[in-house]
C-alpha cells in the first residue's frame, strides 16, 4: 500500500531559488502542452497522447530559446505531462472539469519528481533531491517503506513543504471494538454522538475574524503587485493558514479520540 508523509522543508537560499525556477518550468510545460492539445482538438479533432507529448518536450528542450528547461529536474517535467494526461482522462470520463492553464499568481506552487535509481533518499533529518542535493527537514516521524515520489510545494503563506509517498506493507487490522457510536455532523455543533455527547468545534475563524478583517482592509488599500502589497498579502495568508491549522488539529484529535473510545480496544 502507499502512505504519504508531509514535512516542513527548510531550504537554503540557493535551494529556494531552484525550487522557484522549477515551479516556473513545470508551469510553462503544463501551459504549453495544454495549448497544443487544445489546438489539435479544435483544428484536427486529434488528442495528443503520452508519447507524442514526450517527443514535443524533448524537441522543446533542444531548442535554443528553451535551453533553461534543462536546468531543472527532467523527471519533474515528465511527471507534469503524466498529471495533465490524467486530468484529460478524468475530463473525458466526465469525472472532472476541463484542464485549465496555470498562473503564477495562484500562490500555490508545487512540483513532483520520482525516485529513479535511488536518486531520492532520506538520511537523518535530511532529504536528498535531484539537482539540489541534501535539504533539511523538520522530521516529525520517520517514513516507512520505499520512497516512490516526492512533491515539493510552497503555500500562500510562503512556507515550504515536502510530501513523501512511500510504498509500505499493509498494516495489521485493528483489534475488536468495544461498541458502536452514531455521529451526527451539523452546523451548530460539529458532532453529536447518539449518547448525547456534543463537540462544539474550535470556532477558529470566529476567534480571528476581527484581526482578519483588519488585515484584509489594509491589504485592499495597497497597490496590487507592489512590495508592500506582497508583504501584507503574506500577513493575511498566515492568518488563513492559522485558521486552517487549528481546524485540522482539532479534527485529528477528535477523530483519534473517537477511534480509541469505540473502534479500537488494545486489550
Amino acid at each position: 500500500m502507499l502512505k504519504a508523509y508531509r514535512f516542513r522543508l527548510k531550504p537554503t537560499k540557493e535551494q529556494a531559488e531552484y525550487f522557484v525556477r522549477t515551479f516556473g518550468c513545470v508551469r510553462f510545460v503544463w501551459n504549453y502542452m495544454l495549448c497544443m492539445r487544445r489546438q489539435e482538438l479544435k483544428l484536427e479533432g486529434v488528442f495528443l497522447g503520452r508519447s507524442e507529448c514526450s517527443r514535443i518536450l524533448t524537441e522543446l528542450k533542444e531548442d535554443e530559446g528553451h535551453q533553461w528547461l534543462n536546468d531543472v529536474d527532467s523527471i519533474a517535467l515528465q511527471t507534469t505531462l503524466e498529471y495533465q494526461l490524467e486530468s484529460w482522462q478524468r475530463f473525458f470520463g466526465k469525472q472532472g472539469g476541463r484542464p485549465h492553464f496555470k498562473s503564477r499568481k495562484d500562490h500555490n506552487d508545487a512540483y513532483t519528481t520520482k525516485n529513479v535509481s535511488n536518486n531520492i533518499r532520506l538520511e537523518g533529518k535530511k532529504l536528498r533531491l535531484p539537482k539540489i542535493g541534501w535539504a533539511e527537514l523538520r522530521l516529525s516521524k520517520k517514513p516507512e517503506g520505499k520512497i516512490q515520489r516526492v512533491t515539493v510545494s510552497r503555500n500562500p503563506a510562503g512556507k515550504w513543504y515536502v510530501s513523501v509517498l512511500c510504498e509500505t506493507e499493509k498494516p495489521e487490522p485493528l483489534g475488536p471494538g468495544i461498541g458502536d457510536a452514531g455521529i451526527d455532523v451539523g452546523i451548530g455543533d460539529l458532532a453529536v454522538l447518539d449518547s448525547g455527547i456534543k463537540y462544539q468545534g474550535p470556532h477558529a475563524l470566529e476567534k480571528l475574524l476581527s484581526q482578519l478583517k483588519q488585515e484584509q482592509s489594509i491589504l485592499s488599500r495597497k497597490t496590487k503587485g507592489s512590495r508592500r502589497w506582497e508583504t501584507q498579502r503574506l500577513k493575511v495568508a498566515k492568518l488563513h493558514e492559522r485558521v486552517s491549522n487549528i481546524r485540522k488539529d482539532y479534527a485529528h484529535k477528535l477523530s483519534t479520540e473517537l477511534v480509541r473510545s469505540f473502534l479500537y480496544n488494545p486489550n
